[in-house]
């Protein structure tokens, strides 16, 4: 799962969390990327088995995902996983930002449409070991696309809860202003009446 690095983007990590459809009865390790979504999965008692934090700027991709792959190996060679699920928020155009689902393993080959060529292609390694490094690769990028998208879903929450929290300072300011010429308002009027009273008193 990744999520966000720093605070101030409402429920956002809260949404991708709810997104994550675990069936009954399986068991589940979580990879949680991000401080702030480490935090909420905490919250949530979440069985997180690995961390890291996001990315602060676009040229750290690489670097995070490489992390990310080297984990998840890590933990194949050493368990019995059968799927892995890539979880991240996505920016959108209208509205708070989408929740991306994408497996990983077991990686399916006919998600690739078979090419028709003439000839067959020249290979220098065996067919099985070049299937595998293609799929590693593919795996690497799928991975540096989602932590790219949740960043920009990461910023685009944040944008978008400054300027929810923008109009609520705008709302509160005109609302003490108008509470404050209805307050003065009263203290004249009130001024206004005891001189009234005291030159009638005067007069009489």
């Amino acid at each position: 799962m990744i999520g966000a690095e720093h605070g101030f983007v409402g429920a956002y990590n809260q949404r991708v969390f709810q997104s994550i459809c675990v069936p009954a009865n399986v068991a589940v390790e979580y990879f949680v990327v991000g401080n702030r979504a480490k935090v909420a999965a905490d919250a949530l008692d979440l069985p997180v088995t690995w961390s890291s934090e996001m990315i602060g700027h676009a040229d750290m991709v690489s670097d995070l995902a490489a992390r990310i792959i080297d984990a998840l190996y890590g933990r194949l060679r050493h368990g019995n996983a059968s799927h892995v699920t890539l979880v991240h928020g996505a920016p959108q155009a209208a509205g708070a930002s989408a929740v991306q689902s994408t497996s990983l393993l077991p990686f399916d080959f006919r998600r690739f449409e078979p090419a028709r060529r003439p000839f067959p292609p020249v290979v220098t390694l065996p067919i099985q070991q070049l299937q595998e490094s293609l799929a590693e690769e593919y795996v690497y990028t799928q991975v540096c696309e989602a932590i790219i998208l949740s960043f920009a879903a990461e910023n685009e929450a944040r944008m978008r809860a400054m300027i929810a929290a923008k109009r609520n300072i705008d709302d509160t300011a005109q609302r003490l202003n108008r509470d404050c010429h209805r307050l003065r308002q009263e203290q004249i009027t009130a001024e206004i009446v005891e001189l009234s009273t005291v030159d009638g008193t005067l007069a009489s």
